[in-house]
Protein backbone atom coordinates (compact mmCIF):
# COMPACT_ATOMS: atom_id res chain seq x y z
CA UNK A 1 0.00 0.00 0.00
CA UNK A 2 1.53 3.53 -0.78
CA UNK A 3 0.69 5.88 1.51
CA UNK A 4 0.44 9.51 -0.25
CA UNK A 5 1.07 12.50 1.69
CA UNK A 6 -1.01 15.72 1.09
CA UNK A 7 -1.60 18.52 3.27
CA UNK A 8 -5.18 20.77 3.45
CA UNK A 9 -6.30 23.24 5.57
CA UNK A 10 -3.71 25.18 8.08
CA UNK A 11 -1.84 24.23 10.91
CA UNK A 12 1.34 24.94 13.15
CA UNK A 13 4.63 23.83 12.66
CA UNK A 14 6.25 25.14 16.25
CA UNK A 15 10.24 26.19 16.18
CA UNK A 16 12.20 23.18 16.79
CA UNK A 17 13.74 23.35 20.36
CA UNK A 18 14.03 21.46 22.98
CA UNK A 19 12.00 21.78 26.65
CA UNK A 20 15.19 23.79 27.79
CA UNK A 21 15.30 26.03 24.66
CA UNK A 22 17.91 24.24 22.89
CA UNK A 23 17.45 23.44 18.88
CA UNK A 24 16.23 20.11 17.69
CA UNK A 25 18.44 18.97 15.15
CA UNK A 26 17.22 19.60 11.84
CA UNK A 27 16.19 17.10 9.03
CA UNK A 28 18.71 18.13 7.18
CA UNK A 29 21.83 17.88 9.84
CA UNK A 30 20.19 14.23 10.75
CA UNK A 31 20.33 13.19 7.12
CA UNK A 32 24.04 14.42 6.92
CA UNK A 33 24.63 12.43 10.09
CA UNK A 34 22.46 9.26 10.32
CA UNK A 35 21.69 8.16 6.29
CA UNK A 36 24.26 6.32 4.42
CA UNK A 37 25.57 7.82 1.54
CA UNK A 38 22.95 6.24 -1.23
CA UNK A 39 20.47 7.43 1.02
CA UNK A 40 21.60 10.71 1.60
CA UNK A 41 21.65 11.58 -2.13
CA UNK A 42 18.60 10.28 -2.63
CA UNK A 43 17.23 12.27 0.50
CA UNK A 44 18.99 15.45 -1.51
CA UNK A 45 17.06 14.76 -4.76
CA UNK A 46 13.86 14.32 -2.82
CA UNK A 47 14.36 17.51 -1.13
CA UNK A 48 14.77 19.50 -4.17
CA UNK A 49 11.67 18.09 -5.91
CA UNK A 50 9.90 19.14 -2.22
CA UNK A 51 11.42 22.34 -2.14
CA UNK A 52 10.15 23.04 -5.91
CA UNK A 53 6.59 21.69 -5.10
CA UNK A 54 6.53 24.31 -2.26
CA UNK A 55 8.30 26.84 -3.70
CA UNK A 56 5.61 26.67 -6.92
CA UNK A 57 2.45 26.80 -4.47
CA UNK A 58 3.57 29.66 -2.43
CA UNK A 59 4.47 31.29 -5.86
CA UNK A 60 0.67 30.40 -7.38
CA UNK A 61 -0.84 31.59 -3.98
CA UNK A 62 -1.72 28.01 -3.21
CA UNK A 63 0.47 28.14 0.23
CA UNK A 64 1.20 30.53 2.40
CA UNK A 65 2.95 30.49 5.57
CA UNK A 66 3.14 32.97 8.47
CA UNK A 67 5.01 33.54 11.55
CA UNK A 68 3.46 32.82 14.80
CA UNK A 69 5.03 35.72 17.02
CA UNK A 70 4.47 35.35 20.78
CA UNK A 71 5.14 39.09 22.96
CA UNK A 72 7.78 37.63 26.16
CA UNK A 73 8.41 39.99 29.10
CA UNK A 74 12.22 40.46 29.36
CA UNK A 75 13.42 40.80 33.16
CA UNK A 76 16.75 42.14 31.52
CA UNK A 77 15.40 44.59 28.64
CA UNK A 78 12.29 45.30 30.92
CA UNK A 79 10.27 45.34 27.97
CA UNK A 80 7.94 43.12 25.65
CA UNK A 81 10.02 41.21 23.16
CA UNK A 82 9.05 39.44 19.98
CA UNK A 83 9.55 35.55 19.98
CA UNK A 84 8.69 33.44 17.13
CA UNK A 85 7.16 30.51 18.37
CA UNK A 86 6.35 28.82 15.25
CA UNK A 87 5.31 29.16 11.75
CA UNK A 88 1.08 28.47 10.50
CA UNK A 89 0.73 27.01 6.98
CA UNK A 90 -2.25 27.63 5.18
CA UNK A 91 -3.31 25.72 1.83
CA UNK A 92 -6.10 27.60 0.12
CA UNK A 93 -9.49 26.59 1.18
CA UNK A 94 -10.90 23.15 -0.83
CA UNK A 95 -7.31 22.80 -1.78
CA UNK A 96 -4.58 20.24 -1.43
CA UNK A 97 -1.19 20.57 -2.36
CA UNK A 98 0.55 16.84 -2.64
CA UNK A 99 3.97 16.57 -1.67
CA UNK A 100 6.93 14.53 -2.85
CA UNK A 101 5.93 10.88 -1.25
CA UNK A 102 9.87 10.21 -1.22
CA UNK A 103 10.94 12.89 0.90
CA UNK A 104 7.72 12.45 3.02
CA UNK A 105 8.77 8.92 3.75
CA UNK A 106 12.24 10.33 4.94
CA UNK A 107 10.45 13.22 6.79
CA UNK A 108 8.39 10.88 8.89
CA UNK A 109 11.88 8.34 9.58
CA UNK A 110 13.22 11.68 10.87
CA UNK A 111 10.19 12.06 13.30
CA UNK A 112 10.20 8.76 14.50
CA UNK A 113 13.83 8.72 15.29
CA UNK A 114 14.27 7.06 18.76
CA UNK A 115 17.62 9.42 19.06
CA UNK A 116 16.90 12.67 18.27
CA UNK A 117 13.91 14.75 20.18
CA UNK A 118 11.99 16.20 17.75
CA UNK A 119 8.46 18.63 17.92
CA UNK A 120 5.59 16.75 16.26
CA UNK A 121 3.67 19.76 14.11
CA UNK A 122 0.44 20.49 16.10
Amino acid sequence: MTKHFNITGEFIKPVDTNNDGSKVISLEEWAEKFLNDEDYYKFLEAKSRQDNILEEAKRSGLLKHEPVIEHLYSKILQKEIPVTVGHRVIVRAGETLELDQEFMEFEARYSSDPLINYNTVL
